[in-house]
């Protein structure tokens, strides 16, 4: 009897052919690298700003002092959050993951996804090494500490942990990592380790890692309507920290208040000291929702 079509062996499928992309793979793999560009632009251009330029250096150093008056009350979590930064940590989650993707038999997936978390923290470590933080007179001349490296690592264990989960983990797991990366980023700027361009600086490196060495799968997306929910409290959160800054810095010399020091001239506006640290506050979930 005559094979039907549908029944025919395809060229796909034969031995030794090429495996044939699924419709549509360029157009998503052209948005997955579009947006890694993207983050490594914004990373760049915020890096540049915050790092070089007088007026960078002002607007970087009075959010931070302004988030630091929030010291006591962060100060019971501060060292469990912070405490689970270290080596012996990157190792038992390189192995969970590790596991995860075993047990899902897509052993690819653990290299990619202990990929994000080794690529993302070199890159924090090679960049805190090269760059260096030059002295413009606006603040303390403290060495550089762009990016931040307990952010770095929490965000790209969050990622990890999204690319090996299974569909129907894959939404908690997104959620519960930009609970744990917000938590981290905001206490280590509470604690005044790091300044706020820090911590989105890193949050940004570890978005162009996961773009970059997350599969792209042509499988209908799961969980699409806790994405869109993610996505808009993300950008809002986004909207509000940009536009409290803006109300908050407009009007103000920062760099000729930075002799008597940042600290002192937020102690004079205590209004303008909540509403900056609410805006620090805001930044770094939303940006963190948004990679």
């Amino acid at each position: 009897r005559p094979v039907s079509s549908s029944a025919r062996p395809s060229a796909a499928s034969a031995p030794g052919a090429s495996p044939v992309k699924p419709h549509g793979y360029g157009a998503r793999l052209g948005r997955r690298l579009g947006g890694a560009v993207v983050f490594l632009g914004v990373g760049i251009l915020v890096s540049w700003w915050t790092v070089f330029t007088p007026g960078g250096q002002a607007v970087d150093s009075v959010l931070m002092d302004a988030v630091t008056s929030w010291s006591r009350v962060v100060a019971p979590v501060k060292g469990v959050v912070t405490g689970l930064v270290s080596v012996p940590a990157m190792v038992v989650v390189a192995v969970v993951v590790a596991a995860v993707a075993a047990l899902r038999r897509r052993v690819t997936l653990a290299g990619r996804a202990v990929g994000v978390v080794l690529g993302a923290n070199l890159s924090t470590q090679l960049l805190k090494t090269v760059l260096e933080r030059p002295d413009l007179g606006v603040t303390l001349p403290l060495s550089n500490s762009l990016p931040s490296g307990h952010t770095t690592f929490a965000a790209s264990v969050a990622c990890a942990l999204v690319i090996v989960a299974p569909a129907w983990l894959r939404t908690p797991a997104a959620w519960m990592g930009w609970v744990w990366t917000s938590l981290m980023g905001v206490i280590v700027m509470v604690a005044a380790w790091h300044r706020p361009s820090d911590v989105l600086t890193a949050v940004l490196v570890c978005g162009v890692w996961a773009l970059v060495l997350a599969p792209v799968e042509h499988r209908a997306r799961h969980g699409a309507s806790a994405q869109r929910l993610m996505a808009l409290a993300a950008l809002v959160l986004v909207a509000l920290g940009v536009l409290g800054c803006v109300i908050g810095v407009v009007g103000v010399d920062l760099v000729g208040v930075a002799d008597a020091g940042h600290a002192a001239f937020l102690a004079t506006s205590p209004w303008r000291q909540r509403l900056l640290a609410l805006a620090a506050a805001c930044l770094v979930p939303g940006v963190v929702g948004v990679v």
